[in-house]
């Protein structure tokens, strides 16, 4: 081909591209628009949610199907009224917050990362590991990490000498051995017998942070490091098990938490306060990044092999204790995780996470593979925290975008086959 007959080729198929190109552009920027709307929304909502509940500062993050990144969204600050508003500064997403009782379903992965190893098994009777304990020695494991174990929890509203406790020592250093006690020392020590109820327990986990020790003969600490935040190639490196003041390059990372429970005045900074009282059942700080990565890993078979992925998984009612299998159960629980089930969106894994002066949640949507982890600086009875996850989550299902997205990642990967029976409406 001569140069001049290559040049009137081009000339023409530059031509019949214009069209083409033009139509791809066009749509580009529709979607880029749309990506902008979105984003703009969630925004909004996270802002505007903070603002109605007088919450110091927020951090969101959202696992799109599809998405090979986070998206992540902060608002506030990370002190309140401060003597310096130089002091003040915007919320980022290196920020750290205490994540409570989330500190469970990561102990539970641990647990059973163990018994994956051959160290242990979740059905054991407690005694083997725990003969100290002998009273609740015909406990399992796995009742410790369902929740009906019986044992009362050492933070139960009756066992009123830990919160005075508190309340008079907030510097105090709590052992897993000193919670324990005040819970078996309590008579009657236990609810119902093992296996015939259900009550959420702070102990449990006391316990089984100390099995874990036992069986490894090493600290808590080091083995969730190993076990656990490790999983990544990557690591969870915003997350660390922290019973005890923080050191400093911590606390130069953590947003200063209020307390609104009525334990301490109206938002006492709560913030150098010592949180070993949480323990293995909720000592954990981190934050919304490092949960939603956390929560994809999980579910996506990356933390725990799939064996222990089904016990994790086995749901018991949060009323009776039994056993459920029904996929459309509205209160379960797992192994340090709740359950519940919405039509038009199916099941959702869950867990609501509060400290002394901080409040935390995750959410995971199996068929639409949707993770959303939130983390905030006050704890509170109030509605702040479900405004912010169900206000998220009404956001992303009526987007466009959203929609979008979900449905070219199901051309090549499918949900699983029981997401056929939920309905799920999004935006077509």
């Amino acid at each position: 081909m001569s140069k001049l007959s290559f040049i009137i080729k081009l000339k023409k198929t530059t031509i019949w591209l214009i069209p083409v190109l033009l139509l791809w552009r066009l749509n580009s920027i529709a979607y880029v628009a749309e990506g902008h709307w979105l984003n703009a929304k969630l925004q909004e909502k996270i802002d505007q949610v903070r603002i109605n509940y007088s919450i110091p500062g927020v951090s969101v993050s959202i696992s799109i199907p599809g998405e090979s990144t986070l998206r992540n969204y902060t608002s506030g600050e990370t002190i309140l009224n401060p003597d310096n508003r130089n002091e003040a500064t915007n919320v980022t997403i290196q920020n750290l917050f205490q994540i409570g009782s989330i500190t469970k379903t990561f102990t539970s992965a641990l647990v059973l990362r163990l018994e994956a190893l051959g160290l242990l098994d979740i059905d054991d009777p407690i005694e083997k590991y725990l003969p100290e304990y002998s009273k609740w020695g015909r406990v399992t494991i796995k009742q410790l990490l369902n929740m009906t174990s019986g044992i009362k929890s050492y933070s139960d509203e009756d066992v009123k000498t830990f919160w005075n406790a508190v309340k008079k020592g907030p510097y105090k250093q709590w052992t897993p051995k000193s919670l324990a006690s005040l819970a078996y020392n309590k008579k009657p020590n236990t609810i119902f017998k093992p296996g015939k109820g259900w009550n959420y327990s702070n102990t449990n986990y006391v316990l089984a942070g100390m099995i874990v020790e036992r069986v490894t003969g090493k600290s808590f600490n080091e083995v969730i490091k190993e076990q656990i935040l490790s999983w990544d190639k990557n690591k969870l490196i915003n997350t660390y098990y922290l019973p005890m003041p923080y050191p400093e390059d911590i606390m130069q990372r953590v947003v200063h938490g209020y307390n609104l429970t009525g334990i301490f005045p109206d938002n006492t900074d709560i913030t150098d306060y010592n949180p070993s009282w949480a323990d293995a059942a909720g000592a954990l700080v981190s934050n919304s990044f490092d949960l939603t990565r956390f929560v994809v890993g999980l579910f996506s078979g990356k933390v725990i092999p799939q064996k222990q992925f089904e016990e994790i998984t086995s749901l018991v009612s949060a009323e009776t204790g039994k056993p459920v299998t029904d996929i459309k159960e509205k209160d379960g629980y797992g192994l340090g995780m709740d359950y519940t089930y919405r039509e038009n969106i199916g099941p959702i894994w869950y867990k609501n996470g509060e400290t002394l002066g901080y409040n935390s949640f995750f959410m995971w949507l199996p068929c639409l593979e949707l993770a959303i982890g939130i983390t905030k600086n006050s704890a509170t009875d109030d509605d702040g925290i479900v405004d912010l996850h169900s206000g998220v989550l009404d956001t992303l299902l009526s987007s466009q975008e959203f929609a979008d997205t979900y449905y070219r990642h199901i051309q090549g990967h499918k949900p699983p086959s029981y997401c056929n029976e939920t309905g799920i409406k999004l935006p077509q």
